[in-house]
């Protein structure tokens, strides 16, 4: 019985783009760019935990995604949660985004064209904390993210993204991604 409804399902699912004359396959548009960091708005709260690993909550970041796909292009609000080893060398990383498409650095988000609503995790590896700027100075992080079109021109709409950025080379992500 299990078998026959898992079938139902996926049956369903492949043929739900289709009618009775036509059937078609959504089409990912593929994108890629970089998203660079604008300003921190809030740093959030930090926890240093009995085994000595700092648990940071709620950090606010505005950062600025830029491609050649406008649908994923815009003013960006990351809030950020870590979990970091005692010597920053890793840490894993998760929270949630929102792209404010065709919205500059800096613009209200009630003017943007349309709104991106993304979950994410990520993980830290190779980090050097730095004194002199009370940050990291080097490491490599890879976040991957999953977002869904909340208004505007990317209502409905589905992406991935993957970041991936070498501190070392500055606050700036390359990202690739996929949107339906």
């Amino acid at each position: 019985m299990k078998k026959l409804i898992l079938l139902i399902l996926g049956g369903a699912l492949l043929l739900s783009g289709c009618s009775k004359d036509n059937c078609t396959v959504p089409q990912a548009t593929d994108f890629s760019g970089t998203s660079t960091w604008v300003a921190d708005v809030d740093p959030g709260s930090l926890t240093v935990m009995n085994d000595g690993r700092m648990l940071i909550e709620g950090q606010i970041g505005e950062w600025y995604d830029s491609s050649g796909n406008k649908l994923v292009t815009g003013k960006s609000i990351w809030t950020v949660n870590w979990i970091l080893q005692p010597d920053w060398s890793s840490a894993k990383l998760w929270g949630t985004a929102e792209i404010f498409t065709g919205l500059e650095s800096g613009g209200t988000p009630g003017n943007a064209e349309g709104v991106w609503e993304i979950t994410w995790n990520g993980t830290l590896t190779e980090g050097v904390f730095d004194p002199e700027i009370q940050f990291l100075s080097q490491g490599k992080i890879l976040v991957t993210a999953n977002g869904k079109g909340k208004s505007g021109v990317v209502e409905g709409k589905l992406a991935t993204w993957t970041y991936t950025m070498d501190i070392s080379k500055g606050f700036v992500y390359n990202l690739t991604g996929s949107m339906y």
